[in-house]
């Protein structure tokens, strides 16, 4: 059975290589039918995708993926079914905005200080049209000559510990969940497998912290999940009653070896899920209302 609803997905907004209006033609002819697209820090893409979908009666979620950092792990959380309008969010959004034009601007100086000769318009010509991130980096690098594949830029130069990383200044996670609800939409908490922390106890503990910080999902779903992490994970949503989620994470050419659409072991995404969490969503809004 074919998946027909994808929550999980980056244009060239932030760091995908499909602009908005190319994703929503790639989305129909992959058959999906529900789509949101996640760009990291911003809300810029929500205007195009709802326009490009029109045409299309492709429904579109409004969504939003933010970094988040807590002495444990970095991590990041979705939002979802979020007014695009709401003063506490885009003024959260704009603060990370800021500070990561900031962190580029080091990554350069650090990049030339180790020999590695290149400016802001050799970036420029790699970047995403609002957010510049690793992955435009390590674009520029690879083109540039100076490493032989995206891998390689990350393990020599861009990766936390390495010669040319520096740290983005995060809001913690109980702050943006408090935009994210301010905003009437739902928190969830991305590719939960990609957590730095091994021992399951651990993690429970930690997704219990976030709970009590208003987490209301888990991407339980996600193209790097195993069968064991669904069912881990699928087991969290229960013992703290919470919600699921799911996507691919799609990001074109930048992650080639995912699927728009495409979950392991042919999972698929009920419809019952988005009304779950349209549901929630709609609670959020009456009471910030």
């Amino acid at each position: 059975m074919k998946n027909k609803i994808d929550l999980h997905m980056h244009t060239t907004c932030s760091d995908g290589t499909f602009t908005p209006e190319e994703l929503v033609e790639h989305a129909k002819k992959a058959g999906l039918e529900i789509i949101a697209v996640t760009d990291h820090d911003t809300l810029s893409h929500v205007s195009r995708i709802r326009a490009a979908a029109k045409p299309h009666d492709l429904q579109v979620i409004s969504g939003v993926e933010v970094s988040a950092s807590c002495p444990e792990t970095p991590i990041h959380i979705l939002g979802y079914f979020v007014d695009t309008k709401s003063d506490a969010l885009n003024t959260l959004l704009e603060a990370v905005q800021k500070d990561r034009h900031e962190r580029n601007q080091n990554i350069l100086k650090k990049l030339n200080d180790l020999g590695v000769h290149v400016t802001e318009d050799d970036l420029d010509a790699y970047a995403g049209e609002e957010q510049v991130g690793r992955p435009h980096f390590a674009q520029m690098l690879l083109k540039k000559g100076y490493v032989n594949s995206i891998p390689e830029a990350f393990d020599r130069f861009l990766a936390d510990g390495k010669p040319a990383y520096v740290n983005l200044v995060r809001f913690s996670p109980k702050e943006i969940i408090a935009a994210i609800h301010a905003a009437g939409g739902i928190a969830s908490l991305a590719h939960p497998r990609q957590l730095r922390i091994s021992n399951a106890e651990k993690k429970t503990q930690f997704i219990q912290k976030l709970v009590e910080d208003g987490l209301d999902a888990i991407e339980v779903y996600h193209s790097s999940h195993s069968q064991s992490d669904i069912s881990f994970f699928s087991g969290l949503v229960e013992r703290f009653n919470l919600l699921y989620t799911g996507g691919s994470d799609f990001h074109g050419d930048h992650k080639s070896h995912v699927e728009l659409g495409k979950l392991p072991a042919n999972h698929t995404l009920p419809l019952e899920m988005v009304d779950r969490l349209q549901a929630k969503a709609s609670q959020w809004a009456l009471e910030k209302s």
